[in-house]
């Protein structure tokens, strides 16, 4: 609901499984950028997908070789599958699986993440013996509340009947008043900057030239 994605790739030659989340967008930016990053030879992705989800996967990893996209079942992708699937792995109780879990990415578990891990488990037969939480480097990581709190984002309710009941649009925000983007492309990457602001010094600078060139006289 709140656009994350979550992520679990197995990592046979170090024994481990590393999970991850972040922010996904319209474009699906972020699961092109896990291919270029990770490369995993096989994505699995649960049955009953929105479609533009699963356009997007098979056209970043269906190449006619591998790597390729296969589907399973939605029961697969469960805090329940997860959890039982630390246990069996483990050898441990479901309650010390949870605690494990929190303990590798903090207490604020991302659901996302815990079901993409409860679907990597159940297909898995390499040996494992630990976890692994990627935080990226290079991002900013900022909960729904905190954008929330700071009205960079605010979404309220459609006041047009023609665009359905309990549809939503942008309110006042700061994304709201700084998006004058042209382009659906331009918006969406707009969105992503904002939710997932860049640490790295040389690619904001880059921005802000790019900025002054565009609106130089």
């Amino acid at each position: 609901a709140d656009g994350s994605f979550g992520y679990a790739v197995s990592l046979p030659d170090l024994e481990v499984i590393e999970v991850g989340s972040f922010k996904e967008f319209e474009s699906f930016l972020g699961m092109h950028q896990l291919k270029e990053e990770l490369n995993p030879p096989t994505i699995f992705i649960p049955v009953g997908c929105h479609p533009k989800f699963v356009k997007s996967a098979k056209r970043a990893f269906d190449n006619g070789t591998n790597p390729h996209v296969v589907s399973l079942p939605q029961s697969s992708f469960t805090a329940r599958s997860t959890l039982l699937g630390l246990s069996n792995m483990f050898q441990i109780t479901e309650v010390d699986a949870e605690m494990y879990l929190c303990k590798v990415v903090g207490c604020k578990v991302p659901v996302s993440l815990t079901a993409a891990l409860g679907g990597l488990i159940s297909t898995m037969r390499d040996t494992i013996k630990a976890v692994v939480y990627r935080k990226s480097s290079t991002m900013m990581s900022i909960d729904q509340g905190t954008l929330e709190s700071l009205q960079i984002f605010k979404k309220v309710c459609h006041p047009s009947a023609h665009h359905g009941i309990g549809s939503s649009k942008e309110g006042l925000s700061l994304f709201g008043i700084m998006n004058l983007c042209k382009t659906k492309m331009g918006t969406v990457t707009l969105k992503k900057w904002m939710l997932s602001p860049t640490r790295n010094q040389v690619v904001i600078e880059e921005r802000l030239r790019a900025i002054d060139v565009l609106i130089a006289p």
